[in-house]
């Protein structure tokens, strides 16, 4: 009876549809485009598609400069540096973010000191960053969380009234726009973050944004003097993304892809688990508060590439998800869900995955997996993920109240093209 339940399980996963939330923008058309590539001998590290890829961030946020990096928190790492913060200098950020932020602050030397959130829109509270500020202060960090803008006007004011650096944090939020504005162009300087999960992947990745051209330069020589991680690691890299946009791109073979990678790391196959959890001992240490070399790094070459191919459909998958998102903040409350409130006459969100708040989590996420969609976890810790060492964080609990009733009743949903209304009405039926 037990070996026949489970084969009944084991099928059922296997028929069954599922909506994640890795390469969320990728197509097959990007992998053959890429693979191509990559089998007629371009360079997987140092290349051309780094500077054109560049090139287009510029372009696509009508910004100066674009300097792209190993991923989000190096970026950040790298403006830090350049900022040319004082050791033992204070970084004002939001006290519901995730470790890698923390720890970029505190790798550059600096201290983190966390504000708390809005209940509302999960972001910065303007008043409490100003009453943080104090002679060590050297920047502010505005993050757009879930990919919701903060209030950068009364930000920037602050900043502006103490003489602080406000770096934004579109690390949710490439798309986003301010009063009309793409956000990471409105403080001096950004970071955003084109990991597997969020708007853009290049598996893992991330680049910063200035229009400060003396910063740029400093932010650059940074890259420069950097490394590229281990060419076996980048292959695996590379080879992760490749399979990742081939599987998850479709619905139906989505939910075959997240079995096979739980029978393979379970069994331990060899090739397949060195491909799958190649960066498993870098996430264990970033959780620990622990620098993993080189960090800096450098993105390479061909994951630039796929970058390019994915900004070019940029806008209409930001459009798409807004709509959806308009869809579900009309319909959610009547559910007993709670949704973000924000300023839409001013703030636009792109939505790298929809939060929501809810008493009964488990259950809630039950329902979205019987409606085919992946339940996310995002932020489900004031310093996320849960079990991240707050004391290398520097994070003391209670310190920021409305973060931690956030993480403890915090939800999220993909919104990405792959979602239908199918989807999402057959959630709403098992919810109601």
């Amino acid at each position: 009876m037990k070996w026949s339940k489970m084969a009944s399980v084991f099928w059922d996963s296997l028929a069954r549809e599922r909506v994640d939330y890795p390469s969320a923008m990728t197509i097959p058309s990007d992998v053959r485009a890429v693979f191509s590539r990559w089998r007629r001998g371009e360079p997987l590290l140092d290349g051309p598609y780094i500077q054109q890829f560049e090139t287009e961030l510029c372009r696509y946020h009508a910004a100066r400069q674009a300097i792209t990096f190993g991923a989000g928190r190096m970026a950040l790492y790298a403006i830090l540096k350049a900022l040319k913060c004082q050791p033992g200098d204070e970084v004002i950020l939001p006290g519901y973010t995730c470790i890698v932020t923390a720890n970029a602050i505190r790798f550059a030397g600096l201290k983190p000191v966390y504000v708390d959130v809005s209940a509302e829109d999960f972001n910065l509270v303007p008043d409490l960053v100003e009453k943080a500020i104090t002679s060590r202060t050297c920047a502010v960090v505005a993050q757009h969380t879930f990919g919701i803008p903060c209030d950068l006007d009364a930000l920037s004011d602050i900043c502006c009234r103490h003489g602080l650096s406000l770096i934004e944090d579109g690390a949710h939020a490439i798309g986003a726009r301010w009063k009309g504005q793409l956000v990471g162009t409105l403080g001096r300087v950004a970071f955003f973050s084109t990991q597997l999960t969020k708007m853009i992947s290049t598996e893992r990745g991330g680049y910063v944004i200035t229009n400060d051209v003396e910063l740029g330069a400093r932010v650059r020589a940074i890259q420069a003097a950097a490394a590229f991680r281990d060419v076996h690691q980048e292959r695996a890299s590379l080879l992760r993304w490749l399979c990742t946009t081939v599987f998850c791109s479709s619905p139906s073979w989505s939910g075959k892809y997240a079995l096979f990678r739980l029978i393979a790391t379970r069994l331990r196959l060899p090739v397949i688990s060195a491909i799958l959890e190649y960066d498993r001992q870098e996430y264990t240490n970033a959780i620990a508060g622990i620098q993993t070399p080189p960090y800096p790094c450098r993105l390479p070459n061909l994951l630039a590439y796929a970058g390019m191919c994915q900004l070019l459909r940029l806008d209409e998958e930001v459009a798409r998800r807004q709509r959806v998102a308009h869809w579900l903040e009309q319909r959610l409350p009547a559910q007993g869900a709670a949704v973000a409130k924000y300023d839409s006459a001013r703030s636009t969100p792109s939505w790298v995955r929809f939060p929501l708040l809810v008493d009964d989590r488990q259950a809630w996420a039950q329902s979205l997996r019987r409606a085919g969609l992946a339940p996310g976890y995002w932020l489900n810790d004031p310093i996320h993920p849960a079990g991240s060492n707050w004391e290398k964080a520097q994070y003391s609990r209670g310190s920021c109240l409305v973060a931690e009733e956030i993480a403890s009743r915090v939800l999220n949903l993909p919104i990405d093209r792959r979602v239908t209304l199918m989807h999402l009405n057959k959630w709403l039926e098992a919810i109601s």
